[in-house]
């Protein structure tokens, strides 16, 4: 995603590097798209942690996007509970459509929705790197169990995320209104 603050890009290199301390065999691919020039110094810590973190910059296609999110164990949504307290991300459905666990923050709508609707993944309880460290530590941990839950969910999500479901919850809605004359 872009390179913001709101969507946790700074907590990125102090999370990682605690992570990484724990458990050597994590490895992490960040993409870095239109980063603002005050994301530099994050950028810089990041690409220091060469080989465990790679960085991708720039616009992906579709299909390299959709490669990047089927290779990978999990996905990463470390976004600001302020910023997201009522926003979500389309890449979380794309995440749980694909059978892919993640990671969130407390209070935010996107650990709200993992919740209410089954999505795999591991909360960090503060919006800090040492929160998000730690649960990219329990995420590695319980790496297995993530995957096979998020797996199993997977056509349920994408179920829930078609243009069927969506038009029904249109149509639902649409007969649901009182009509006032």
């Amino acid at each position: 995603s872009t390179a913001y603050a709101h969507k946790g890009f700074a907590l990125l290199p102090d999370a990682l590097r605690l992570a990484i301390q724990r458990r050597s065999d994590l490895r992490a691919i960040i993409r870095v798209a239109d980063a603002p020039k005050s994301a530099a110094p994050a950028i810089d810590q990041l690409q220091a942690m060469a080989p465990q973190v790679r960085l991708v910059h720039g616009a992906l296609s579709e299909e390299r996007f959709y490669q990047i999110l089927t290779d990978a164990d999990g996905v990463v949504l470390p976004y600001d509970p302020d910023v997201f307290a009522k926003r979500s991300s389309q890449i979380l459905a794309q995440a749980a459509a694909l059978g892919r666990p993640v990671v969130v923050i407390a209070g935010s709508f996107l650990d709200d929705e993992c919740r209410s609707a089954g999505i795999s993944a591991v909360t960090a309880e503060a919006y800090t790197a040492a929160a998000l460290g730690g649960a990219l530590v329990r995420f590695a941990m319980e790496r297995e169990k993530l995957a096979k839950a998020a797996w199993a969910a997977g056509p349920i999500h994408r179920e829930r995320h078609s243009a069927s479901a969506f038009v029904d919850r249109l149509l639902s809605f649409g007969r649901s209104c009182e009509v006032v004359e």
